[in-house]
């Protein structure tokens, strides 16, 4: 993986870093962090709030695509990244902490299903519009021999050539570390209406429960095949800190990782969310 650095980009990002270890360093931010553990930990604490900002994509005073400086496309993805960070610490003054750390991920490609739906958006654009889908298995009975295992790779290369660049740019101010997951939710439900539609998964539930079990096992050994082969293959991160574990919450613990972690992250050393939100 190759990234261009020019100059103007460069000291813009080394000026939104060096403010947010400022931040970082803060009473204010230390206290919050204490206040998570100690929130997680279930002690007694004052209530915590978290505002997501992203719900927030059109306001005029976040780092929206007109308002960026930077050139480069990568560099543009992380001043908005660090610019949102502190526009939520020093506007929206919720209980967000910043971390004094860049992050970046494992390159993986997680594959598909072999089929693909095809989306309509609403003629407005943007992050929040409507859109709608035709999803690619139309009757259980017959599509399903359609669907196939997905396979998984890691671009190791990759991935350690991106972090070395971002060292070239972040490293003497804030460290630069491997750590981010691959899901927000382990659910299978929003990957099972993807594929067959909202309105059929309902349906299904009545007139073919037998097909929408087969599915749903298929989707649950899949989803288990992908998280025993990122353990397996050393990819998974811890999530015991800043991290987003899902409704609306923050990963703040010394419970994590369990006893016995030795090079390799677990399963058991991580927190993880599993919901069913479009069938409540």
């Amino acid at each position: 993986m190759t990234a261009v650095v020019n100059a103007t980009d460069a000291k813009i990002l080394r000026s939104l870093a060096q403010r947010i270890k400022e931040l970082a360093d803060a009473p204010e931010n230390i206290e919050r962090r204490e206040r998570w553990y100690r929130n997680n930990e279930l002690k007694p604490s004052s209530p915590l709030v978290i505002v997501e900002v992203g719900g927030l994509s059109q306001n005029s005073e976040l780092p929206t695509e007109p308002m960026l400086q930077c050139e480069e496309t990568w560099a543009r993805d992380l001043e908005r990244q660090l610019r949102t960070s502190i526009y939520q610490f020093e506007v929206v003054r919720d209980d967000w902490v910043i971390e004094p750390y860049i992050n970046c991920n494992w390159l993986v490609d997680s594959g598909d299903y072999g089929v693909h739906e095809q989306t309509h958006h609403a003629t407005e654009a943007g992050k929040l519009g409507s859109y709608v889908w035709d999803a690619p298995v139309r009757n259980l009975q017959d599509d399903m021999a359609k669907l196939k295992k997905r396979t998984f790779s890691v671009d190791r290369e990759g991935t350690l050539q991106w972090k070395a660049h971002l060292e070239e740019v972040f490293g003497d101010i804030l460290p630069v570390r491997i750590r981010g997951s691959f899901w927000w939710t382990m659910g299978l439900t929003a990957t099972a209406i993807r594929l067959i539609g909202l309105e059929q998964l309902m349906l299904y539930m009545i007139d073919d429960p037998d097909g929408l079990h087969r599915l749903m096992q298929f989707l649950h050994d899949d989803h288990l095949e992908f998280v025993n082969w990122l353990e397996r293959e050393g990819l998974l991160s811890l999530n015991n800190e800043n991290d987003y574990i899902g409704s609306g919450s923050v990963g703040y613990t010394h419970e994590l990782p369990r006893p016995g972690m030795a090079d390799k992250v677990r399963m058991q050393d991580t927190w993880c969310l599993s919901e069913s939100q479009e069938t409540v």
